[in-house]
């Protein structure tokens, strides 16, 4: 079909990025995975929408893999980037034995919250409609997301418990085994958060404005004991995980796997680059490794 034409930002790129960075950090590499024994294929539709079709690019390892799919968000303030920004660690997510999943969803641009928590909410039950022909468990299905997108992925793991309880039988959950999120905060009005005109713009307002948006996109408004478990890889900017340490405290008393690998020194975007690409994909195979 004819695809509508979609409002775009094309501001945020890796390139633009790792110039940025590389005055401060001279020291670093962008990350570049090789491709050797995976199966890729790209754009493949999971959801349409009035002549817009939403894509996911797959990255599966040859061999037998874990039965383990991991959906990779990406960031960019809800309003910029797309999802090739998150093939390298797709593939070097994939060389561990995951089949991953870097997904397309709606920005502020194009639609407001909760258009892109619906979007990967689809993608989830996209991803466990197809578990047989991508050899994954629909049990085993990981929300990984970086900046923003780790903002998305938490949301959508701590809901957990009310998502399972509306899906009937005829419609899969969009629950989830565990989070990986890389520096995304768990709440918009936290004092730490500073968050301002891109959250606004995609929350349909300042935080007075659309006061209701602003908690009810926050992950820390809805832990429950059956969210799911959490993995965070945090850079030095407390900003970019206001929330975590709250969370934390409601995981510890009610016995939820949570852990955090730290990077202070470091850019708020490190999972491009090296030296912390490698450390960051270690520590998410080692996380999942201990859950299932």
């Amino acid at each position: 079909m004819a695809q509508k034409s979609i409002p775009r930002d094309t501001s945020f790129t890796v390139k633009g990025t790792f110039e940025k960075e590389k005055k401060k950090f001279p020291h670093i590499e962008i990350a570049l995975a090789d491709t050797n024994d995976l199966k890729i294929k790209k754009d493949i539709v999971y959801k349409n929408i009035a002549q817009r079709e939403l894509t996911v690019d797959v990255f599966q390892p040859l061999a037998e893999g874990k039965n383990i799919g991991i959906l990779l968000i990406h960031g960019g303030g809800w309003k910029t980037g797309d999802k090739t920004h998150m093939h390298e660690l797709a593939k070097a997510l994939a060389k561990k034995g995951y089949t991953c999943f870097a997904v397309e969803y709606r920005l502020s641009l194009e639609a407001k919250y909760p258009a892109a928590v619906e979007d990967l909410q689809d993608a989830i039950r996209w991803i466990k409609k197809n578990v047989t022909q991508y050899a994954i468990h629909p049990n085993n299905i990981i929300c990984l997301g970086t900046s923003s997108g780790g903002q998305l992925a938490s949301l959508i793991g701590v809901l957990n418990k009310s998502l399972a309880t509306k899906a009937n039988k005829s419609t899969l959950s969009p629950s989830v085994k565990a989070v990986i999120n890389i520096d995304g905060l768990l709440s918009f009005t936290h004092p730490d958060a500073q968050e301002g005109t891109m959250a606004a713009e995609w929350l349909g307002g300042d935080s007075i404005e659309a006061a209701q948006n602003w908690k009810q996109a926050s992950a820390l408004t809805h832990l429950s004991k059956n969210s799911a478990p959490m993995l965070f890889i945090t850079s030095g900017f407390k900003r970019f995980s206001a929330g975590k340490n709250d969370l934390m405290q409601y995981y510890k008393k009610w016995g939820i796997s949570y852990d955090e690998l730290h990077f202070e020194h470091s850019p708020h975007t490190f999972w491009y680059f090296h030296p912390w690409f490698i450390p960051t994909v270690n520590k998410i195979d080692e996380f999942i490794s201990g859950l299932i």
